[in-house]
């Protein structure tokens, strides 16, 4: 009974560390520019080895796995090999963002559009119960790149406010060490953002003699 019992909450800590690490994920990707599929492929795949791996050396070698029920075997495949493929998949991310970050370049864009999203924190108001709080609002630009390939970047404020639509503008562009591109959202900025902020009056003055 008390081996069940380490084998739930072993079950629960991976699951919830599985889905905190496909959060993670999920946020690096927005500023990958290279096809979304393959991160999630080779997450996926690298899963799948690291859970047949495992639940082959577990029924040679593990009298307790073997005599497990077999719901409670196919639960447990299914938990390890979402911890797996997250833990690969945001692992090889963050390595890929980290060097096409060392390596990047910086590049021009021509902004497409810009837009907004209006997003909702989340209220607690029990032990168990959380409901839609306050809204918020989230600031991205489509940029378009010499190649034409396009791209979205999120934004903050104050860079949302200095860019109008046909800006051009600078962003550092890089290769990870797994091929995927990135982009470095941070260093987006116009190249000439004082051109929207005043512009020349159409009245001339008279001259003095």
């Amino acid at each position: 009974m008390k081996n069940h019992v380490w084998i739930f909450v072993a079950g629960v800590a991976l699951a919830v560390t599985g889905l905190t690490l496909v959060a993670g994920s999920v946020v690096m990707l927005q500023d990958v520019i290279s096809p979304w599929w393959q991160p999630i492929s080779v997450g996926v795949s690298g899963g799948l080895l690291v859970t047949v791996g495992t639940g082959m050396l577990l029924q040679r070698f593990s009298a307790y796995c073997r005599n497990l029920p077999v719901r409670v075997r196919v639960l447990s495949a299914l938990v390890l090999w979402l911890f797996a493929a997250s833990a690969i998949m945001a692992g090889l991310l963050f390595w890929n963002s980290y060097t096409a970050v060392q390596d990047g370049n910086e590049t021009h864009a021509i902004v497409e559009k810009r837009y907004t999203k209006t997003r909702y924190r989340s209220r607690r108001i029990s032990r168990k119960v959380y409901v839609r709080g306050n809204p918020y609002k989230v600031y991205f630009t489509d940029i378009v790149f010499p190649d034409g390939e396009k791209a979205t970047v999120e934004t903050n404020f104050k860079s949302y406010k200095a860019l109008r639509k046909s800006d051009t503008v600078q962003i550092t562009r890089g290769t990870g060490v797994m091929g995927w591109e990135v982009l470095v959202p941070s260093t987006l900025k116009p190249l000439h953002p004082s051109l929207h902020l005043s512009r020349p009056s159409r009245h001339r003055s008279a001259r003095k003699y």
